[in-house]
């Protein structure tokens, strides 16, 4: 594709306008996320190191820079020595703890956060409306306002 073509504006389905320069990344984001959504043996623990700290440090920081986070929170990940802030954060805010795959999962809604800890102890705080301020995906079985779509477990014969 030319590069001017690249730089065009163009609309995604649910109504949103970016650059065309973004979508092919953003399809390819998408994929490890719905191998996990479809419950087919494939895990958050799956994913590659490289995605889940990537992943995390860009939700994160969108989540942060759109105004979307209710209660401020440090992601500390205990598989690497990365520490993510959520929102604005003190030396008071709260520390959640577990490999960055299942804080990734757990932010994104792919995960109830079961294998997380927090300190001080405590219920994990909602998490923040990623589609807020874009429409959600609008497909059968989409949990608003998650993004995770809730299909069938698979049965084993």
């Amino acid at each position: 594709m030319p590069a001017a073509a690249w730089r065009r504006m163009v609309r995604y389905t649910a109504g949103p306008e970016r650059r065309a320069e973004v979508i092919v990344p953003s399809r390819l984001t998408e994929v490890p996320f719905h191998r996990v959504d479809l419950d087919l043996d494939h895990r958050p623990a799956d994913w590659p190191r490289w995605f889940a700290r990537d992943r995390l440090g860009a939700t994160t920081s969108s989540l942060t820079s759109r105004g979307l986070v209710g209660t401020p929170v440090r992601l500390r990940a205990t598989d690497t020595t990365n520490v993510f802030g959520l929102g604005v954060v003190t030396a008071e805010t709260p520390v959640i703890e577990g490999p960055e795959s299942e804080l990734l999962a757990w932010l994104c809604g792919r995960s109830d956060g079961a294998m997380l800890t927090r300190e001080p102890p405590g219920p994990l705080p909602e998490i923040p409306p990623i589609y807020q301020g874009d429409t959600p995906p609008r497909a059968s079985g989409v949990a608003r306002g998650r993004g995770r779509r809730r299909w069938p477990r698979r049965r084993s014969p």
